[in-house]
């Protein structure tokens, strides 16, 4: 219910679609590539170092770089 009924914050950023969803206590960081070439994106240090688990893996996350591979995109759960 989260992505669907959380309040959205957008954070800006030209080639990726970013924003948090917040709902019930539960935050979820999303980040999409929308261009076919590598691109960098700007977070915040409260969402930089943040923890996350990664919604598709199941795996921890954190993030080592500020750019995503053409067309990657992340759903993340903060801890």
């Amino acid at each position: 219910p989260v992505l669907r009924l959380g309040s959205l914050t957008r954070i800006e950023n030209d080639d990726v679609v970013s924003f948090v969803r917040e709902y019930e206590g539960r935050k979820i960081l999303v980040l999409v590539n929308v261009r076919s070439r590598t691109v960098e994106f700007n977070l915040s240090e409260e969402y930089r170092n943040s923890s996350y688990i990664d919604m598709m893996t199941g795996m921890d996350f954190g993030f080592t770089s500020n750019t995503l591979s053409p067309y990657e995109y992340h759903i993340l759960k903060f801890r």
